[in-house]
């Protein structure tokens, strides 16, 4: 058979494959898509070029990492700067892209590709991945989430990388950092390529901001941002779920940033010895990040126990998107407590 048959024969494989999950229950196509992809992720994670050593690492570390990034929970048995190769690291980024996306948007968007329209089912699946007005609007919808997502991150992207070439003076670091971290905080996911976390990029204002802008917009989902994107500013044009979003997630970030800044104001093991304006700019930094950022510039395990139980409670209430984006990791770079960095 020629090589020009080969692919054809695939492609009818491929369209077979999607019809068959088209068909198929939503439910248990949703979790067997998600399981599939954990695999796949893991099975590359396993690859002895994916850590630093060029060993392959445990199987429970490397399930564990995969499962992280494509669920975008943030939460990691290893330091994911010093333990994975810059090759295992793109496939953390890509397992948390992926996992930011939706899964489910992003096969239902495989399967618009293939069949050329969404079927009834299809388009369930995908509902399973993110909350529509209309079903009928899921098709158009899909492409506007890619678009939405990519723009974003290469906006974020656009101002963290020449930033961090400045910051850390090497041009190559720079450009994967920034990508990473626009990424990463896009999707709320908290992994960090810094052994010693955000504080590796020098507690650097422009850095912290832009990751904070990240976040926050991460955080109110896309059907949020695209009620934003469409109207801009004309707010009684705004549904009632997006306007809601907005006060309720403004509220609470000034809420948490003020109660942070009074448990925390002169705590020398945390925010204590800074000035004022670094004070005022941590304490907002923390309070973006305890809904669902889970990024840090201070070591967390150091804070008052009524800073943490204030920061489980607005990890409680989470962000505004459905899951699986809603989450919240742990602070102290991504790592899991007790877990050596």
């Amino acid at each position: 058979m020629s090589t020009v048959g080969l692919v054809l024969h695939a492609w009818e494989v491929i369209k077979q494959l999607v019809s068959r999950v088209a068909k198929s229950s939503p439910p248990r196509t949703a979790l067997l898509i998600f399981a599939a992809v954990i695999m796949i992720f893991t099975a590359l994670l396993m690859a002895p070029w994916s850590t630093a050593n060029g060993r392959a690492p445990a199987f429970h570390d490397a399930l564990f990492t995969a499962t992280s990034a494509v669920t975008v929970t943030g939460l990691t048995s290893v330091n994911t700067a010093e333990h994975w190769s810059p090759a295992g690291q793109i496939v953390i980024l890509i397992g948390i892209q992926i996992g930011g996306l939706g899964i489910l948007t992003l096969a239902s968007l495989v399967a618009l590709s293939v069949t050329h329209h969404l079927g009834l089912r299809t388009r369930l699946v995908a509902e399973q991945g993110m909350s529509t007005g209309a079903l009928g609007e899921v098709g158009s919808l899909i492409r506007t989430v890619v678009i939405c997502s990519l723009v974003v991150e290469a906006a974020l992207a656009a101002v963290l990388v020449p930033r961090l070439m400045v910051v850390e003076n090497d041009v190559l670091d720079g450009l994967w950092h920034g990508v990473f971290y626009a990424v990463s905080a896009f999707n709320n996911a908290s992994f960090v390529v810094h052994p010693e976390g955000l504080q590796g990029a020098v507690n650097d204002p422009l850095v912290l901001w832009v990751i904070m802008i990240g976040v926050f917009l991460g955080s109110l989902g896309f059907p949020v941002l695209l009620v934003l994107w469409r109207f801009r500013w004309h707010i009684r044009r705004w549904g009632l779920h997006a306007r809601l979003t907005m006060e309720v997630t403004t509220l609470l970030m000034v809420l948490g940033a003020v109660g942070y800044a009074a448990l925390e104001w002169n705590h020398t093991d945390t925010i204590g010895e800074m000035t004022t304006g670094e004070k005022l700019q941590s304490s907002l930094f923390a309070s973006v990040m305890m809904r669902s950022g889970g990024f840090s510039v201070v070591e967390n395990v150091m804070e008052h126990s009524e800073t943490m139980l204030m920061t489980s409670a607005l990890m409680f209430v989470g962000g505004a998107q459905p899951p699986p984006r809603r989450h919240q990791g742990d602070h102290v770079r991504g790592d899991l407590p007790g877990v050596p960095g």
